[in-house]
């Protein structure tokens, strides 16, 4: 059925979801389900400290379950109401969005193969591939854009700005080919809400009001977090050693991919309008990088969870972590959420309820023994090496965070296995593999070139993640390496060189006054570093509550500073000392010199590799 028809259907699914009160007093159809989720749930309360968890799972057109754990508010013992808590679900906001743009779509009103620059306008993609970014592209986090998330959201509700004047001055360039690589983006979704902007001729936020909440009853939905919405919401809470913490309010600009903020019943609402609408577009594959591994429908990811097919989407803001997934064939739906940002929780939950009501279909025992194909070793070793995460930042300082995250490695064995994730995988046909006793399947995808270069791997919360490969040179772990180098280069800078007229660690008899001021320059330009490292390091500890959302904290644009001061010192103060030592007598301290300036210069190549030289946030 076409997706016009799926609009028509909306009010009759209204009606269908009016009283799901009574609809939970009939024969229950999933039986043991209140008793299931009271047990998992309560285990997640008591051991994990998680303050509280909503669940709402339909079943054939109606809310079947429908129930909230704990407290919304840890300060008052406010409990979790299904029907009138509000919580913040993060990317969950994804899916609507997208339910939004394909309505348009039915109508005529966007095309989803035209350019994002017919409805956005020109100028505001950048990049090499900017005019071939499609709106499809967009749908299916596959449009190419850099990543950041640097002042991604604001402190308060007024400090929202609208949708175009954020993406004119904060939108990332498009730097990868659109259309084949999924590349998580929020600020593709971001991208989406405006071209429902400008498509409709009304704001986002209206336009979602008025044809995605209403036509479903979703009466609690909205992108701002004030009024009743913010007396009938959930407090935010972080883990933190001795209890969870208040977690910090913020409100993002990139509403239509993070800002959602609703109640576990509308949600159910929405879930019904999916699942009961025939041929609903968003419940379709669209984009495969391997044909043996899940990909992206629109707005959703697909899952092969016990063998089943379904379409899912996380989310996770701060204080917050939340999960719907849809089985169209069984007509089924589960939406989870929790004020604790324990996105175990949302797994936990999915797994019960899935192996549960889901099952998987008998499979044949595996072999007692595994017999590698012929030429496994040889294909096995061409996949060992590092990966990253394809979606990782490119051309801003977050580009840095993989020095924290690591990259994942990929081992081979003689046997044909390979290692991932501390997991053994074998062989089930060339660049595809199984856990050896497990679920878990990954599968390698070469490029143009025949080269290796992807490693898709999904999750129930994650998503269906591609990894990218990358040199050895480019290593997370070498460049780790290095900093430890750097380091100690520079702790050790005081003690080399003469001291005084008799010499040092290394001897040295005769210095000049150019020695006494090489010595001082390197103590500087090692103070200075080292200073960046600590301030950096204190900069971003200090705000781990907000991370880099709320903008740059002080103390980290203090420590770019320094860390530039240094750079120039270490580009033309330090080559021009060397220089000048050449007229003294010394060679030793003309060779500790020089292998310094070679060291500080090696840093400031560094920086610039990760974005950390200047501020380019």
């Amino acid at each position: 059925m076409r997706p016009r028809l799926f609009l028509s259907l909306l009010p009759i699914l209204l009606i269908a979801t009016a009283a799901p009160a009574r609809a939970q007093a009939q024969a229950e159809p999933l039986p043991g389900l209140e008793a299931l989720m009271d047990s998992v749930i309560g285990i997640e309360i008591r051991e994990y400290g998680v303050p509280g968890i909503v669940v709402t799972v339909v079943h054939e057109g109606r809310i079947v379950f429908s129930k909230g754990y704990g407290m919304a508010d840890q300060a008052t013992r406010r409990p979790v109401v299904p029907e009138s808590t509000v919580f913040r679900v993060g990317s969950v906001a994804k899916p609507l969005t997208a339910t939004a743009v394909l309505q348009l779509a039915a109508r005529g009103r966007i095309d989803l193969d035209a350019p994002v620059e017919r409805y956005v306008g020109r100028g505001m993609l950048r990049g090499r591939y900017a005019r071939q970014v499609r709106v499809r592209h967009l749908l299916t986090h596959t449009g190419g854009l850099d990543v950041r998330l640097t002042g991604t959201a604001a402190a308060t509700a007024d400090g929202m700005l609208p949708l175009a004047e954020y993406l004119r001055r904060d939108l990332p360039p498009v730097i990868h080919r659109p259309g084949r690589v999924t590349r998580y983006s929020n600020h593709g979704y971001a991208l989406l809400g405006l071209v429902v902007e400008r498509a409709s001729g009304m704001p986002f936020e209206r336009y979602m009001r008025d044809h995605v909440f209403r036509p479903v009853g979703m009466t609690s939905s909205g992108y701002r977090l004030e009024g009743d919405a913010l007396r009938r919401a959930a407090v935010g809470y972080e883990p933190r050693r001795g209890g969870p913490v208040r977690a910090v309010v913020m409100h993002p600009h990139v509403s239509p991919a993070a800002g959602l903020n609703t109640t576990a019943a509308d949600m159910g609402r929405w879930m019904i309008a999916q699942l009961e609408a025939p041929a609903s577009p968003q419940l379709v594959p669209r984009l495969r990088m391997d044909d043996a591994m899940p990909g992206w429908a629109y707005g959703l990811y697909e899952t092969w969870e016990n063998g089943r097919r379904g379409f899912g989407h996380s989310g996770g803001i701060r204080g917050f972590m939340s999960g719907v997934y849809l089985w169209p064939r069984e007509r089924t739906g589960l939406f989870v959420s929790d004020n604790g940002y324990d996105g175990e929780v949302v797994r936990v939950v999915f797994r019960a309820f899935a192996d549960r009501y889901l099952p998987a279909p008998p499979a044949p025992p595996p072999p007692a023994r595994y017999v590698p194909a012929p030429g496994a070793a040889a294909r096995a070793r061409e996949l060992a090496g590092s990966y990253r995460m394809a979606s990782a930042a490119r051309g801003n300082l977050e580009r840095a965070g993989v020095l924290r995250a690591g990259d994942v490695s990929v081992t081979a064995h003689p046997d044909g296995t390979i290692t991932l994730f501390r997991m053994r995988l074998r062989e089930t046909s060339p660049l595809h593999y199984r856990q050896a006793e497990g679920e878990e399947i990954v599968a390698f995808v070469r490029d143009r070139r025949g080269r290796v270069r992807w490693l898709l791997q999904t999750d129930p919360f994650g998503g269906n993640v591609a990894w990218e490969r990358v040199a050895w040179w480019q290593a997370a772990s070498l460049h780790q390496a290095l900093l430890y180098v750097f380091v100690l280069a520079f702790l050790a800078a005081p003690f080399l060189g003469p001291r005084g007229g008799t010499g040092g660690v290394l001897r040295q008899s005769v210095a000049g006054a150019w020695s006494a001021r090489a010595r001082r320059l390197r103590k500087f330009v090692s103070a200075l570093n080292l200073l960046f490292l600590v301030l950096l390091f204190l900069g971003f500890r200090a705000s781990r509550a907000t991370g880099m959302l709320l903008g740059p904290p002080p103390l980290v644009r203090i420590a770019l500073a320094l860390g530039v001061a240094a750079a120039l010192l270490a580009v033309i103060a330090l080559p021009w000392s060397g220089w000048k030592l050449r007229q003294e007598k010394g060679p030793a301290e003309i060779a500790v010199h020089a292998a310094f300036t070679v060291i500080a210069l090696g840093f400031v190549a560094y920086l610039a590799y990760w974005n950390l030289l200047g501020w380019k946030f």
